[in-house]
């Protein structure tokens, strides 16, 4: 009975924490930040010369003009000019702006002609690149802001990630000057009470497995409450924290990871549950397919859905059988 009643104490313990974190970030959402993003379909991307730093002219032959999501700048180094208009009331709002730049690249950021930072050291070559952070965002001086149209130049370069990415530029935009990641508090408040959910479930399984009486089950249980926060945890780190940006890939492949695992357990639970003869053969028969699955379709999203689809739909075609 003690081990019940402080799990009680923690689940109540639990759920104020998270309310006091949704009311807080209630409350800075109601103050939150206007962002107004860069033109996306009049991007002029430019590849950086081995030669030199200077700005181009942006008139080159190899000069071309695109959507900002065709922006790549994996493997290689860009140069890319956009405009971003920016509302009256935002000129008089008295408030620190800056130029947002979320994405896997190193970043160098000019604002109408002058350079106001950068992310890390973009460069031509490989070995000249350091590494800049996943998101960033660029303080603008209020003597560079004017009214209307003004003009954005980037260079980037991303190297040091070992996956390509579909759409690698997550946001380029112009707002009210904020760390990073008060950008993503939005939906961050709605991850912390499911994660909260996981981890007082896996508590739970972990007290349950302690007892002989269905013991394989609360293992699996455990496991896959184990997983599940730590799959949320991996969604929402971003939220929480910008890291380097060749990080991105390895939480990434670690989301992916977790999924393939979490579905694994789902299909071993259905076999024990069926009671089916050569349970470990149908259960690494789901994962195989489920593997393959997941390397056959491209993007990330993708996979991490089908990572726990493929089980679950496996699961259903033995439980039918």
């Amino acid at each position: 009975m003690g081990v019940f009643k402080t799990m009680s104490n923690m689940t109540i313990r639990l759920i104020l924490a998270s309310c006091l974190a949704i009311v807080g970030l209630v409350m800075q959402n109601a103050m939150a930040a206007e962002l107004v993003p860069v033109e996306w379909d009049n991007v002029v991307v430019c590849p950086v010369k081995a030669s030199g730093d200077s700005l181009p002219q942006f008139n080159e032959p190899e000069c071309e003009t695109v959507s900002i999501w065709d922006v790549d700048p994996q493997n290689t180094a860009l140069w890319i000019k956009t405009r971003v208009t920016i509302p009256p009331h935002m000129l008089s709002d008295n408030q620190p702006h800056g130029v947002y730049v979320f994405g896997k690249t190193s970043s160098r950021v000019y604002f109408n002609g002058e350079l106001i930072g950068q992310n890390g050291t973009p460069s031509y070559l490989a070995k000249d690149e350091f590494p800049g952070k996943i998101d960033e965002i660029f303080y603008v001086p209020a003597s560079l802001i004017q009214p209307g149209t003004n003009q954005i130049v980037l260079k980037l370069s991303s190297h040091h990630g070992f996956l390509t990415l579909g759409n690698p530029i997550t946001f380029i935009g112009f707002g009210t000057h904020h760390d990073s990641s008060y950008f993503y508090q939005g939906t961050l408040g709605l991850s912390l009470i499911p994660l909260g959910a996981l981890v007082l479930g896996a508590l739970y399984f972990l007290v349950a497995s302690f007892s002989p009486f269905n013991r394989q089950a609360n293992i699996l249980f455990l496991l896959m409450s184990f997983l599940a926060a730590c799959q949320l945890l991996a969604e929402i780190f971003r939220k929480l924290y910008s890291y380097s940006y060749p990080l991105h890939d390895v939480r990434l492949l670690l989301i992916v990871s977790i999924s393939v695992c979490f579905g694994a357990c789902l299909l071993r639970y259905i076999t024990m549950k069926l009671e089916l003869t050569r349970q470990w053969q149908w259960t690494l028969t789901g994962v195989f397919i489920t593997i393959l699955a997941v390397f056959a379709i491209p993007g990330f999203d993708a996979k991490t859905t089908l990572a726990i689809l493929v089980p679950t739909g496996f699961s259903t075609l033995l439980i039918a059988y």
